[in-house]
């Protein structure tokens, strides 16, 4: 590595150079504020002549650069340099000096060469090229709304709507200082990536995909990084979508690495050593994304599966947010989509069917259980102990290691149905699964499906008469079964949402009418509705639930032994199976950030405190619903004005808890009297509640 002090006029001028910015480079992103800034710089160091200091510029030299020229690759400093450019090129194209004109045109914008790959000095990304060189070329009949564009007119404005003297103001940018840096890599590119990855922790940063993207693409052959951008990565970015490249990367490693389970934020680390480790060339591993990612696009709905019933799982499996199958469904995609389409038809059927039981009976979202199942049959596939068929998947997922991650029997099932309080795709996922089973031919689109509370959402006064009940006892039954899958149906998206909170007699004439079995059903078979009818439909539907999904075999496989009681010491993600008897936790993860907690029992309070700073509305309204609460109802029978059944572990009422601490700095209070095992266990369920990612918290424990 070279780096020295020098002028800008230094580093762009001379009849030898030609800059490239790398396909795998961002495009220019250079705003109004970002130019204005450099404008008002350069016309403070045109007044007072101090040289304005524009910073580094970062670089290597492509291994095809001639006797004639050298092609520089920019590392960093792309976004400033193309900036200077385009100042020039509005000095250019405003000034009356010819003089100074043809300076800067053929000294610093372009190069007096016929080889069309020579003549432009700065050869702009893939996406910016063509606007670019039109601004060198004065073509500027082909303006249009690129970043390059707008910017190049704000600085033709600034030029003809003031009295700046155009020398001045070139000798000004000339007179700029730089620390050129010439990483001189050779054949060693990893001190480019090393560059990429310091800029990143100092700049704006980077994904985990845009370093990827560039550890791939990273050439000393401009020509080879052009090939690797436009043949495979490009086509993978089209395929998945860029937002979604990280998580494919994850799902990528979780096939490669299995059964070993990391970190999503370690996306980027775990893909290097892959990498190393795998010995493949960066060639092999952008054939098997790109092959890899023409599947993915199903999973993530970039695109839609041509086989419809295929498709109709996986937006199920979408809808329940069950990205922990993802890295199995990839595999199973790529092994058996051209070949045995109708087997994976069918275990991707039993997947939607096992998810949907298990997110429906577990208290949280699965976590290290379910990634643990996931992953021992993804090892178990890759080994050859178990072939790519429904019968051996239907085995493994019968025959868990541990019994957090169990299929759910029947009873399990029908048992949680009658409690569960249901967000609406989890009830619209249910009950499409109950109307399809009552006619196999119908075809549910479910962007074009409402979900419809029958009780609603809001207690009118008019519904509080028709129930019955006064304030306090409609109430405390709304809040009971307002979000039970007995007072939920379908309706089509036509329908009108004026009748959302009529009363039961005016919604049963429209229900009768219903497209859906499942609502005509409602309307034919119950000429009131109340608690009675909520509860018996309730039972109707956890029947069809039960006939409608596929459930577990037989276990013939004893769980895997594990008679430890404390997990040991070290780093776990929440969500695993950790014993936590005797056992203190001496650090909380959230993210890459450490939060001071230190007691199993703070741990519950610590992160409802981070849900109200991340969601203050879906925390009020995961605690207004009273999701996070005991199996009891000791404190609330006996409080007043109370409409819960199960006494609270977070509320705003401290006598409705046994040991009442307050969270601080919130208006909440936490129940101090808790288990670890329970702390954790409702932890997870608030986690799960919020919709927080499974590794979003990490623990230390001791």
């Amino acid at each position: 590595m070279r780096a020295q002090e020098k002028k800008i006029k230094e580093f762009i001028g001379g009849l030898d150079k030609v800059f490239i910015i790398p396909p795998f480079q961002r495009h220019y992103v250079w705003d109004e504020k970002n130019c204005l800034e450099l404008w008002d710089d350069l016309i403070n160091s045109m007044n007072t002549s101090v040289a304005h200091y524009l910073g580094n510029i970062i670089y290597y030299p492509s291994k095809e650069s001639g006797a004639a020229y050298t092609e520089l690759i920019l590392v960093d400093g792309q976004q400033r340099l193309t900036t200077i450019l385009l100042i020039l090129a509005a000095i250019r194209d405003t000034t009356t000096d010819e003089n100074l004109k043809n300076d800067i045109n053929n000294k610093y914008l372009k190069n007096d060469v016929r080889n069309e790959k020579y003549r432009i000095r700065l050869k702009a990304g893939l996406e910016d090229n063509e606007s670019f060189e039109n601004i060198i070329d004065g073509n500027l009949d082909s303006l249009n709304d690129s970043n390059l564009f707008t910017n190049y007119n704000l600085f033709l404005a600034k030029l003809t709507t003031s009295n700046i003297n155009h020398q001045k103001l070139f000798d000004a940018i000339a007179n700029c200082d730089i620390v050129d840096i010439n990483l001189q890599p050779d054949d060693n590119l990893l001190l480019v990536q090393t560059v990429f990855e310091k800029i990143n922790s100092t700049g704006k940063e980077l994904t985990a995909g845009d370093l990827i993207r560039n550890l791939l693409l990273t050439s000393n052959s401009v020509e080879i990084q052009n090939i690797f951008y436009s043949e495979y990565w490009v086509k993978i970015e089209d395929n998945i979508g860029v937002d979604k490249i990280p998580e494919f990367i994850y799902d990528y490693l979780l096939i490669k690495l299995s059964p070993h389970r990391f970190k999503k934020t370690d996306v980027y680390d775990r893909f290097k050593e892959c990498l190393k480790n795998k010995d493949l060339s960066k060639k092999e591993v952008l054939a098997e994304l790109l092959m890899y990612s023409k599947h993915y696009k199903y999973l993530v709905e970039k695109e839609i599966c041509p086989n419809e019933k295929i498709a109709k799982n996986i937006r199920e499996i979408i809808m329940l947010k069950a990205t922990d199958l993802n890295a199995l469904l990839l595999l199973l995609f790529n092994e058996m989509y051209q070949r045995q389409e109708t087997e994976l038809e069918k275990i991707v059927s039993l997947l939607a069917d096992f998810i949907l039981r298990y997110r429906f009976v577990k208290d949280y979202s699965g976590g290290g259980a379910l990634q643990s199942v996931v992953g021992q049959i993804i090892n178990k596939l890759i080994k050859e102990e178990i072939t790519y068929n429904y019968n051996d998947i239907l085995f493994e997922l019968s025959n868990s290691g541990t019994k957090d991650g169990e299929f759910p029997s029947n009873e399990r099932f029908k048992e949680r149905l009658a409690t569960k309080v249901f967000t609406n795709d989890e009830a619209k996922v249910l009950l499409n699964r109950i109307e399809y089973y009552n006619n196999r031919d119908v075809r549910i689109d479910y962007g074009n499906l409402t979900l419809e509370h029958i009780m609603p959402k809001t207690l009118s006064e008019e519904w509080k008469e028709y129930l019955g009940m006064n304030d306090e006892e409609a109430m405390e039954f709304h809040s009971n079964y307002v979000y039970n899958i007995g007072n939920m149906t379908l309706l089509s998206g036509s329908w009108n949402s004026s009748f959302s909170n009529s009363l039961y007699d005016n919604k049963r004439i429209h229900y009768v009418q219903n497209q859906f079995k499942v609502t005509r059903e409602v309307g034919s078979e119950y000429s009131i509705w109340n608690k009675e009818s909520i509860e018996k439909r309730n039972s109707y539907l956890a029947e069809k639930s039960i006939l409608s999904t596929i459930g577990p075999l037989a276990r013939t496989r004893p769980y895997t032994k594990d008679n430890r009681k404390t997990s040991p010491s070290g780093q776990y993600f929440l969500t695993e199976d950790i014993k936590t008897e005797k056992t203190k936790i001496t650090k909380l993860f959230y993210g890459e950030k450490e939060i001071e907690c230190t007691t199993w029992y703070n741990l519950l309070p610590t992160v409802a405190k981070i849900a109200l700073s991340v969601d203050a509305d879906k925390f009020n309204e995961i605690i207004e619903k009273n999701l996070i609460c005991k199996a009891t109802g000791v404190k609330v029978s006996a409080a007043n004005n109370c409409t819960l059944t199960s006494d609270p572990l977070i509320s705003k009422r401290p006598d409705l808890l046994q040991d009442a601490r307050l969270i601080e700095n919130t208006d909440y209070y936490f129940e101090r009297v808790i288990s670890s095992a329970m702390a954790r266990k409702h932890t997870l369920k608030l986690i799960n509640e919020m919709g927080f990612s499974e590794d979003d918290f990490i623990i230390e424990i001791e």
